[in-house]
């Protein structure tokens, strides 16, 4: 089931399509920009290096 989440999720990716995604440890492995929120504001902004 994961691996057809990620599957799908690449596919949006290629395609261009912006995704907003809250699971941190599927974002961490697919995303391009991550931002992280504590409470509200935000808190850190990363770029990911893949």
């Amino acid at each position: 089931m994961v691996l057809e989440v990620i599957k799908i999720i690449k596919q949006f990716k290629a395609e261009g399509t912006t995704i907003l995604l809250v699971e941190q440890n599927l974002a961490m492995e697919l995303a391009d920009y991550m931002y992280i929120l504590i409470k509200g504001p935000l808190f850190l902004q990363v770029l990911m290096i893949n």
